[in-house]
């Protein structure tokens, strides 16, 4: 069986007193990789270490078997940072060719490559402009272009949708697409769920410097149903319409409620926030409920459930299958 393209075992990185990654296992194949956590999560330094840009402290990292202490191994991959770091006075083809050349390669070949490399990305009509007067779109691009120069079995992408328009963003997922169908690895970082998942389904969740979560987004979701969740509620106030008291006293009885707070909403509003150990089972309740009441909700939502919160959880480092 051929080793993974890429392999972390039991890595870890301090920075000082922080602790940047955590003991992370992780095996990648080819195909399209999304890594999602929050500034500061360690999102970087994975990536870092899985370039040999940096060792890890304690465990192991290596491409296509070959451990990232040996240039081999960094001949394999790849990098593209958040950030980019240029000589602005050098047209676009000729930073690459310089790029390239530092891979080893001779001087016209490097400028085949580089020339290749920016079609690749659709800036072989920008070729002669210089770095300085790039639009941010037009940076990402170039290093994506730097990147893909000797034509890597691994890419690792930091943030490559920061900043870019939504042409350029469809035109960077139809890039990877490709790669990814002629073989490639890519592992590419964010930290918006819902822009990974239109790439691909097979995420993993960084929190605190360790991946908490691998799956496909509603397989990362369907774990946070299974955890307590808050459910907003509102309701007009009305003679024809429940109290919050007419309610609670019903609430104080149920399993599938464990708490609740009023809500602040408008002038002749009702509103108030559920705390449930199960959204399914408490919904289900709440349906019957509704129906036996006459009760006109005119909101429901789950304050736990969406994309966005998950992100928030993300943000905030709370471990999935937390009940925190």
């Amino acid at each position: 069986m051929s080793a993974p393209a890429l392999s972390l075992q039991s890595a870890s990185k301090w920075y000082g007193q922080l602790l940047a990654l955590n003991g992370v296992n992780l095996e990648l194949g080819p195909g399209i990789h999304g890594l999602v956590g929050a500034n500061g999560s360690g999102k970087t330094t994975l990536l870092r270490i899985a370039s040999g840009l940096i060792l890890p402290d304690e465990g192991h990292a290596y491409i296509h078997g070959i451990s990232t202490k040996k240039s081999r191994a960094r001949s394999l991959v790849g990098y593209a940072p958040e950030t980019d770091s240029f000589y602005e006075e050098y047209t676009i083809v000729d930073f690459l060719t310089i790029m390239a050349r530092l891979h080893g390669f001779r001087a016209e070949w490097a400028k085949r490559l580089a020339t290749r490399a920016l079609e690749k990305v659709d800036l072989g009509d920008q070729a002669k402009k210089r770095l300085r007067g790039c639009s941010r779109g037009m940076r990402q691009r170039v290093k994506l272009a730097q990147a893909i120069l000797h034509d890597p079995p691994l890419l690792l992408l930091d943030e490559p949708f920061s900043g870019v328009d939504p042409v350029v963003r469809g035109d960077l997922v139809c890039l990877f697409r490709k790669m990814a169908a002629g073989g490639r690895t890519i592992l590419f970082s964010s930290h918006e769920l819902d822009e990974v998942e239109r790439l691909t389904e097979d995420i993993l969740v960084l929190v605190r410097g360790r991946i908490v979560a691998v799956g496909s987004a509603g397989e990362i979701r369907q774990r946070l149903d299974n955890n307590p969740c808050r459910v907003a509620l509102e309701w007009s106030d009305s003679n024809d319409q429940p109290t919050l008291n007419d309610l609670v006293s019903e609430w104080a009885s149920w399993p599938e409620v464990s708490g609740w707070d009023r809500s602040l909403v408008g002038l002749g509003r009702l509103g108030c926030m559920v705390r449930a150990p199960r959204e399914g089972d408490f919904l289900n309740r709440l349906q019957s409920q509704v129906l036996r009441l006459g009760w006109a909700l005119d909101r429901v939502e789950n304050l736990d459930g969406s994309t966005r919160v998950l992100v928030g959880r993300i943000l905030g480092g709370k471990m999935l299958g937390s009940s925190s």
